[in-house]
């Protein structure tokens, strides 16, 4: 699972083509010497402007004095309008750079920067309204090496704590970046959102198909909702490998629905029905049951188990629920609706109300902020009561207010904090049915 997104700086959190642009071109313009010379003299001493072995003036003072036209004033005045062209790009950090950091951050992801730049460069990267959102900011200036340098890459993933594969690499894709962070084992994805601006001949490199590409900063977020997806699958995969219906348990928590159980004629869907617990009381009782997971482990053990179960389906419940409206009249969601975000939590809930008829119910369980033998108040908060557990995954922990206020459409019949004993451990959580 990512756990820390690493970005480069130019055309990918900034750019350099808004504002009042100096390139070569310019200087060469402003010095009057041949572009193709002074071009041939700055690309010389590129690499210890980069590593922090010479200051942007001391490299323009070298380009002189090989040409001839050296002397202290034009130094000053070039590195002057360099400087006026980078305040130009740094008070114009678009904001949704700044969105996007500040999403970052508000998911626990950690961020990292890894930039090739200049002194001048440096210093407005390290005064900018930016640099306080970077974990680590390797910046070649300061680091005497400069990507694609595979120690940058090595030191990111040291100084980060995480491993290669937790990290995402964001970049327009110069300077062989994309490159050499997939050779570090990292994620990488090619950011395209500033290439319209750009101009020959400093385009740094083409759009590179082998790599996912972004058009937004948006495309970020949405890749790491689906690696996200991707890890919760392979959880919960490895966690429903094998069951056989004899060691599947279940408890009486739904006995004080039987009434409302026994009455509908219709289907009963079983949302999250992992191993079968639920599935198991409801057959029992003679009850047709449509057991859903997003595990095809699960789903393959409840069609192994209950031949008697004639229709399963395997889906995300972010990706909607495969139910016409008005479908059920009795749905049960047994400590399956406490893994989510507050906005995919409430999307959820909106779902199970369309495909309930009116008058229909869900009956559930959810954590509460009392189970703190299953994790509650530990780990890192992510959002108010929902911690991020050891796998990576989430939990939510509910309180009654928490309970009422996702479920304010519908009407509450009845809400009780209790324990469970069907773990090793007891299991403090909220038995509910509400009505639509």
């Amino acid at each position: 699972m990512i756990r820390a997104v690493v970005f480069d700086m130019f055309e990918t959190l900034v750019t350099l083509f808004e504002g009042r642009t100096y390139f070569s071109e310019d200087i060469a313009a402003d010095t009057g010497v041949d572009l193709i010379e002074f071009r041939r003299e700055w690309h010389a001493n590129e690499k210890d402007r980069t590593q922090g072995r010479m200051t942007i003036e001391e490299g323009l003072a070298a380009a002189f004095r090989t040409l001839n036209v050296y002397s202290e004033e034009l130094v000053q005045r070039i590195a002057k309008n360099r400087r006026d062209a980078l305040g130009d790009t740094f008070s114009a950090i678009p904001e949704e750079t700044f969105r996007l950091l500040r999403e970052l951050k508000q998911r626990g992801i950690k961020i990292g920067l890894i930039t090739n730049t200049f002194s001048d460069e440096r210093k407005f990267i390290r005064e900018s309204a930016m640099n306080p959102f970077f974990d680590v900011a390797l910046i070649s200036y300061e680091q005497g090496m400069s990507k694609p340098d595979p120690a940058m890459y090595e030191k990111m993933v040291r100084e980060l704590n995480v491993l290669p594969q937790e990290v995402l690499f964001v970049g327009d894709g110069g300077s062989k970046e994309l490159f050499a962070a997939r050779d570090a084992g990292m994620q990488t994805l090619q950011c395209n959102w500033f290439r319209p601006l750009a101009f020959e001949p400093h385009i740094p490199c083409p759009v590179y198909e082998e790599f996912p590409q972004a058009a937004t900063r948006e495309d970020v977020l949405n890749y790491l909702a689906v690696n996200a997806r991707e890890h919760s699958l392979e959880y919960w995969d490895a966690a429903h490998r094998n069951y056989e219906r004899a060691t599947i348990k279940t408890d009486d928590w739904l006995e004080r629905f039987d009434d409302i159980l026994m009455a509908t004629s219709l289907p009963i869907l079983d949302l999250g029905c992992g191993s079968g617990n639920d599935t198991l009381y409801l057959v029992s009782k003679g009850k047709d049951v449509i057991s859903c997971d997003q595990s095809t482990n699960a789903i393959q053990n409840i069609v192994k188990n209950f031949p008697e179960v004639k229709e399963t389906r395997c889906f995300n419940f972010l990706d909607g629920f495969p139910f016409a409206d008005a479908s059920f009249e009795v749905i049960i969601a047994d400590l399956c609706l406490h893994y989510f975000r507050e906005g995919d939590t409430r999307y959820i809930i909106s779902e199970i109300r369309r495909i309930l008829k009116p008058g229909g119910r869900l009956i559930f369980r959810v954590n509460t902020i009392h189970d703190v033998q299953h994790g509650a108040g530990q780990g890192r908060e992510v959002e108010r009561h929902v911690f991020e557990t050891p796998s990576y995954t989430i939990k939510r922990f509910f309180d009654e207010d928490d309970v009422r206020a996702f479920f304010s459409d519908f009407e509450i019949e009845y809400l009780n904090e209790e324990i469970m004993t069907r773990y090793n451990t007891e299991k403090r959580l909220f038995r509910a049915c509400v009505r639509k």
